[in-house]
Order: C-alpha cells, then sequence, then structure tokens
C-alpha cells in the first residue's frame, strides 16, 4: 500500500482558491493596493484588513455594497444605517467573482470611501495568510502647505502639512499638531487616523512558501500543461521576478516594523510618574490606552487634553480593571509592584504580555542607563499593593475560573453567546456572578490569552469562520441541549497548547502514519485541516476533497479507503453546529455514510 499510495511531497498540501483584488481610494488615485484573499473570507475579514492598512481610527461604521446590497459592519450596536443592510458575515465567493466591484465606506460621518474590483482568481497549492498584500504604491512625499518643502508635521486643526521651518514660526495650538510618522493612506489627516507601516508585517507574503499554480488573468485561464514549455518558462521567470520583488518589500517593511518596535524601548528616565509617560506617547497610543480603559468621548479631544482626561480618570478605571483580572495577570503586576522596576527580563516574561500591560498604560518600556526595563507607574503600584490580600486573591481565582471555562466552552461548541455562558456556567461554580462583570473579565481575558474572541455579547474560537452560520445551525435545534461536559474537560482545553486527543484523532493519526510517507508533524498538520472543516460544517464532499488533494493516488479503491477514514473520523468528531455533540452520540442512526 505504501507504493500506490504514497504522499506526493510536491503537493502535500490542499489547493486553495483566492481572489486577487485591486483597492483603490476613489478620490485619490496615488493610494491603492492590490492583494490575494482566500475566496472564503468573510467580507468581515476584509473589511478588518481595510481597517488595519488604511482606514481605523475611532471604531466607526463602514459599508460593502456589491450589486446593489449594503453589507454593514456591526462597530456600534446601537446605530444602524440603512433598513435593508446585511452584515459582513458572509463570504466573498458566495457574494462576488470576478470582474465584479464593490464599493466601500469608512465613517459615514467624515468618509473615506474606497473602490475595490476583483480582478482575477488564482489556485495556490499552499494556503499561506488568508489575505496577503502582493503590490501597494509607495509612500507619497508630502509636501509642506506653505511653501512646498517636504513636510515633518500635521496640524489637525487647519488640516494642513507643515515642514520643520515652517513648525518653528508656528502660531496655533501646537498641541493640535502632529509629527508625521508614516503616510500612505487615504484617510490621512482625517479624524483620529494614525498609520504604521509595522500594520503591514501581518499581511505581507511568505513567497518562498507560495506557489502559483494556475492564474486566471482577468476571467481568462492559463492552464500549464506538461508540454508547454514556453509558458512554463514564462511562468516561472514572472514568479522569480515576483519573489525577488517581494522580498525587497518585505525587508523594507520588516525594517520598518523593528524601528517602531525600538520606539517603545528608547532611553527614558527611571521616573515612575504616569504623566511623564503619557507625554512620551503619540495621540494614536493615547487613544488606544483611553479605549482599553473604557474611557469614552475622546475622538474630538488633542494631544494634551487626551493626555489629562487619563490621569485624572486613570485610578478609577485601572482599579476597575484589576479587579476583573485573573491570578496570572495580577502575580505578574504584583511582581513588578513589588520591584517598581524590572530588568534582564526576557527569560520569563513573553512580549506579548508586555504590549498587552502597555496598551492599558499598566507599565512603560525603555532602556534605563543602557538596559531594557520595564517601570510600573506609582498610581498604579499603590492599587497593585493594596490589593495584594487574601480575599482579593480568591476572587481574582473566581475570574480565572469563568474565563478558563467560557474558554473551553468555545473551543467545544465553537461559538457560544453571553446570556447561554451565564445559564451554562452556573453547574460548574459555587459561587454567585449576578454581580461581576462578565464582559469586561472576558473581553480583557480574550485580549490577554488571544486565543478566542469576544466582542461583548459573543464569543468565538479562534479558527471559527462564520460565527453567524455556527450559531444560526445550533438554533435549528432548540430541542438539543449543549453537550454536559465535564468540568475538568472544558479546563483541559483552555491552554494555548491543546489538542483533542481522541479515540477518532489517534486512529486517524496511526492510518496516515502506518499508510504514508508521512511524518508525526505532518500528520497532524492535516488532522487539524481537515477538524477544522469539519467544525466550520464544510460540505462533506468539499471537505473530503480538501484532504484527498494532500495525496497522489493512482485508483478508485484508494480514494474509498481514504474517504471511509475521513467519514469515520467525521462521525466521531465534537461538531460546533450540532452543541459540542458527536453525529455518532446525536444520533448513531443517521451518521454520514
Amino acid at each position: 500500500m505504501k507504493e500506490s499510495m504514497g504522499l506526493d511531497k510536491s503537493s502535500c498540501s490542499s489547493k486553495i482558491s483566492k481572489f486577487i483584488l485591486g483597492v483603490f481610494s476613489k478620490y485619490d488615485k496615488d493610494y491603492w493596493l492590490y492583494i490575494t484573499i482566500d475566496i472564503n473570507c468573510t467580507l468581515q475579514d476584509l473589511d478588518q484588513f481595510l481597517r488595519d492598512i488604511w482606514v481605523e481610527c475611532c471604531g466607526h461604521l463602514s459599508a460593502f455594497e456589491i450589486h446593489g446590497e449594503s453589507y454593514e459592519s456591526q462597530a456600534d450596536e446601537e446605530w444602524g444605517f440603512g433598513e435593508s443592510s446585511n452584515d459582513m458575515n458572509v463570504k466573498l465567493k458566495n457574494v462576488t467573482g470576478v470582474n465584479d466591484k464593490i464599493q466601500y465606506e469608512y465613517d459615514f460621518g467624515s468618509t473615506t470611501y474606497l473602490e475595490i474590483k476583483v480582478v482575477s482568481e488564482i489556485t495556490c497549492s499552499r494556503k499561506g495568510k488568508n489575505i496577503e498584500i502582493i503590490a501597494r504604491n509607495n509612500e507619497p512625499e508630502l509636501k509642506c502647505s506653505n511653501c512646498g518643502n517636504k513636510a515633518e508635521y500635521y496640524d489637525y486643526e487647519n488640516e494642513e502639512y507643515l515642514c520643520a521651518d515652517c513648525f518653528e514660526n508656528y502660531t496655533g495650538d501646537e498641541d493640535m499638531v502632529e509629527e508625521v510618522d508614516y503616510v500612505n493612506s487615504p484617510r490621512a489627516g482625517v479624524c483620529g487616523y494614525h498609520g504604521s507601516k509595522e500594520d503591514e508585517v501581518q499581511y505581507l507574503p511568505n513567497i518562498k512558501n507560495e506557489k502559483v499554480i494556475t492564474v486566471r488573468n482577468f476571467g481568462k485561464t492559463l492552464e500549464k500543461e506538461d508540454n508547454d514549455t514556453e509558458e512554463d518558462d514564462n511562468q516561472s521567470s514572472f514568479e522569480g521576478e515576483l519573489r525577488s520583488n517581494f522580498d525587497k518589500i518585505a525587508r523594507k517593511i520588516i525594517n520598518a516594523g523593528l524601528k517602531k518596535e525600538l520606539k517603545k524601548w528608547e532611553p527614558i528616565e527611571e521616573n515612575f510618574s504616569l504623566e511623564y509617560h503619557l507625554a512620551r506617547l503619540t495621540k494614536a497610543e493615547l487613544i488606544n490606552i483611553a479605549r482599553n480603559l473604557y474611557i469614552d468621548k475622546i475622538s474630538n479631544l488633542n494631544k494634551e487634553k487626551l493626555k489629562n482626561k487619563i490621569l485624572e480618570l486613570y485610578e478609577e478605571r485601572a482599579q476597575f480593571l484589576i479587579e476583573n483580572v485573573d491570578v496570572e495577570r495580577f502575580q505578574f503586576l504584583l511582581d513588578l509592584a513589588q520591584k517598581r522596576i524590572h530588568k534582564n527580563f526576557y527569560n520569563n516574561i513573553e512580549i506579548n504580555d508586555i504590549d498587552y500591560f502597555r496598551d492599558r498604560a499598566f507599565l512603560f518600556t525603555g532602556t534605563v542607563y543602557g538596559e531594557d526595563a520595564i517601570i510600573m507607574p506609582e498610581k498604579l503600584q499603590k492599587i497593585i499593593l493594596n490589593k495584594n490580600n487574601k480575599d482579593f486573591k480568591k476572587q481574582m481565582e473566581k475570574n480565572e475560573e469563568l474565563i478558563k471555562l467560557f474558554w473551553g466552552m468555545c473551543s467545544y461548541y465553537g461559538v457560544v453567546e453571553l446570556d447561554t455562558f451565564e445559564k451554562l456556567v452556573k453547574k460548574y461554580i459555587d459561587f454567585d456572578i449576578s454581580d461581576m462583570n462578565l464582559s469586561v473579565i472576558l473581553e480583557n481575558g480574550a485580549a490577554y490569552y488571544d486565543e478566542f474572541d469576544f466582542n461583548g455579547y459573543l464569543g468565538k474560537d479562534g479558527i471559527v469562520d462564520d460565527a453567524s452560520h455556527i450559531l444560526s445551525e445550533q438554533y435549528k435545534r432548540s430541542n438539543v441541549e449543549f453537550y454536559p461536559f465535564k468540568k475538568e474537560e472544558l479546563l483541559a482545553a483552555a491552554r494555548i497548547d491543546f489538542k483533542d486527543n481522541t479515540g477518532a484523532y489517534k486512529k486517524l493519526y496511526d492510518f496516515l502514519i502506518s499508510n504514508f510517507d508521512m511524518d508525526g508533524d505532518k500528520a497532524e498538520d492535516l488532522i487539524f485541516s481537515l477538524e477544522a472543516d469539519i467544525k466550520n460544517d464544510v460540505e462533506v464532499d468539499e471537505t473530503i476533497s480538501n484532504l484527498l488533494s494532500n495525496f497522489d493516488i493512482s485508483n478508485i479503491n484508494e480514494v474509498k479507503l481514504i474517504t471511509n477514514e475521513i467519514i469515520k473520523f467525521a462521525n466521531n468528531t465534537r461538531q460546533w453546529v450540532i452543541k459540542g455533540y458527536t453525529p455518532a452520540e446525536l444520533n448513531p442512526i443517521t451518521v454520514i455514510k
């Protein structure tokens, strides 16, 4: 069997269909992007990309228009825009295709208008990232509004750019002027928008691992044939040129990201004053901190007033957040509070953890006397030390238990509404939650651990593709209760390295290892992808096809053998749409065959 069913190492991942989108500023043609996006991504995914790269400033509403239909974000649950709109939880492949044009608006007050065209469709041999930048305009050189020299500052009050010389002679409110960091967006200078090269890094392709198999260019398919040597040579040349260009772009952007990160570690004083550290930050960083401290009505404040508002409300809001953290975060803060300044910390502190606390002004970073250091402001130090008692630690343990139970439910149920969680969790805990702020506890737990999402009323596992679909399917099964997991099962699932190694998992793993030239890591990757398809309720035929595409199959018997193993695995995999049951548990008679 190993000879006839060996893994094709040249194509050991599923072929993925992607759209190439051209994204353009409607009224300023200097700004444009070309991206690839998995056709199974949702409009919500595309909206998030556009926010990250080009438009996000203050969490405004946004909307797409496709074929006369409107699809709106839910950035503010209290407001709607238009009576006949849809939400953005819809896959691109279901609403658009090659040559379609899409209109996009961000912020229905000071609106940024974009035009998007589905340029072509490609088929890749590796999934890569769901959304990847393949080309974009160079950063334009901004001119001073007064003299035409290179601009280095932007005056928000008068909406104009200033060079260094003109800024020296500026007589207006200097708090309304900020140094230009990176301006490569059609929203530059509008509302509280600030761009950053670092935002691009997460969307850069890994060219060495990406191979274009088929290009459907402007609706015309260019198929690669074995005997078409000239086309193969041209394609190889084209791919080589793309790789070279991508490498140059990637180096530039990564270097820019490193420079941005280094700014967080610039020389600072050994100073424990909150005001000192807030004054060092940009307006964009202050806005981020204010949001994370639940301070509202900030979008129209200049930098100085924003800083003062944070100072005014800091102790109240910091104490509120501390009361809703878990044991791990409180212990981290307690250790730092007892030292005030922490050096040589790289062996026991994750950089992502530092970012979480830095984004809430719980700590600040820089180099002190040439050493990287973390400093806690004195205001927070007092709060933490005053909370260091047995009663408060018991509260932290309750918070932690709730976070982990919610995390575990997201893993097994896919999506969990807050109301549903409040009902389900009562059988797992022995304390009253009526006076606890579950929304804040879970929202900050999601931000810290980054393994599940929570938007204030709905949580979801990190690999959920379409939360609205999962939820809708669960609603259809109102007569089915959520699977009654044991408490220890839910807590065990609340781990970054969690793998649900069920009997079905082990059988499929052994089947792949025994019958194919495949190492353990590859088998785990294939099962993970298969399990993700099953849990996301992908059509059975598509799920089977996705896995079969990883093998060099020579006859129909091999297809039947692999398909049989896939079906057995699916029937014994806990599925989100049926509330955590396996098909075999819920109805052994009607399992997939």
